[in-house]
């Protein structure tokens, strides 16, 4: 058996057994196609070795990299009439550190299947050299930015004021907001329940559950400020379908066809308000880190914080989303050092 047989035997058992989103399915229909197979797929499955796949993700950042280069040399060249009338090409991406990782994770995952299988003894995989991930240092705003923005939104009318408050205030992820329905907001309890997510698959969109399976039909209780906003949103979203044709999509967040925000457009908006508002940039998702800090700045527990945000672990919101804003690990200290039963204070000589 080559090792292309046994990927796209794997692929066949994962996608037959229901079991995957439709991201990860295509997620990894693309590494097949695009890595996995052109670089290892002729190769007989018993004779992979870890040093096989350490030279193919050697071999697949060089020949990205040496395209990459050839773009931007095209680039630099001077453009004759007929390249202007052309449509210009795409960069191509970047095949870092993230990248590999991800690849491998999905091959040792088809290898591991393969062993269980009694098609070879041991998982090549496990030998392989992969890069260790460095996390980004993310540093969000500050309360002050956050309520500047958040001021310049309100005074602006912005179509997405009620949006980027929810964002940074219960700490929603990009798809979920778009996802979001109005049969999934009590305001009544001030709370909404997350059930799915909008992403981008290819060209297009899909609606399909929230990114993890903890995050599946999470509650997230809101504050009373929050509640108050789409209030107002569905009062002018009802006064919309009064004059429009066709019965309301249903979404809490809508654009001018009252059918849900696209993401990039999400994405690319808040862009343009940093901007326009003068606070230090960041991205959309920063909002989520942003809400993280604030909740555990103002002594919220570990596990509400992150049942809040849908983890899966405790540790993926300690370790990824602990950004402690100003000021917390002094107040940390004080509390810390006043639990210390002392004879004399500390400043007496």
């Amino acid at each position: 058996m080559t090792t292309e047989q046994w990927l796209r035997a794997w692929y066949t058992t994962k996608t037959t057994a229901g079991t995957l989103r439709p991201t990860t399915a295509r997620c990894y229909r693309q590494q097949l196609q695009d890595y996995l197979i052109p670089y290892l797929g002729s190769m007989r499955l018993s004779r992979l070795r870890g040093a096989h796949i350490t030279a193919t993700y050697a071999g697949i950042i060089a020949e990205r990299n040496q395209a990459i280069a050839q773009f931007e040399h095209a680039q630099r060249a001077p453009n004759t009439p007929t390249d202007a009338q052309r449509r210009p090409p795409r960069r191509p991406r970047t095949f870092g550190t993230t990248s590999v990782i991800r690849l491998h994770a999905t091959l040792h995952a088809a290898l591991n299947a393969a062993v269980r299988a009694g098609e070879i003894p041991v998982n090549p995989a496990k030998h392989a050299e992969v890069p260790r991930r460095k996390r980004p240092k993310v540093t969000p705003w500050s309360p002050a930015e956050y309520g500047a923005f958040l001021d310049y939104l309100q005074d602006t009318r912005d179509p997405m004021a009620e949006l980027f408050r929810l964002a940074g205030h219960a700490g929603l992820r990009r798809g979920e907001l778009c996802g979001l329905r109005w049969t999934d907001v009590d305001l009544a309890r001030r709370m909404l329940v997350v059930r799915r997510q909008i992403v981008e698959v290819g060209s297009g969109l899909l609606v399909g559950k929230p990114k993890t399976h903890s995050g599946e039909d999470r509650i997230v209780d809101l504050d009373i400020g929050t509640v108050r906003m789409p209030r107002h949103l569905r009062a002018r979203q009802r006064d919309q379908d009064a004059t429009a044709d066709g019965p309301p999509s249903g979404y809490v967040f809508t654009g001018p066809h009252r059918q849900p925000w696209h993401p990039t457009t999400l994405t690319h908006r808040f862009r343009r308000l940093t901007s326009l508002t003068q606070v230090r940039r960041c991205r959309l998702h920063d909002l989520r880190h942003l809400s993280a800090s604030l909740q555990l700045a103002a002594g919220v527990d570990l596990a509400i914080v992150s049942k809040r945000l849908g983890h899966s672990t405790y540790t993926i919101t300690a370790d990824t989303y602990c950004h402690l804003l100003p000021g917390v690990g002094r107040g940390a200290a004080e509390a810390a050092a006043r639990m210390i039963p002392r004879r004399k204070h500390p400043s007496a000589t």
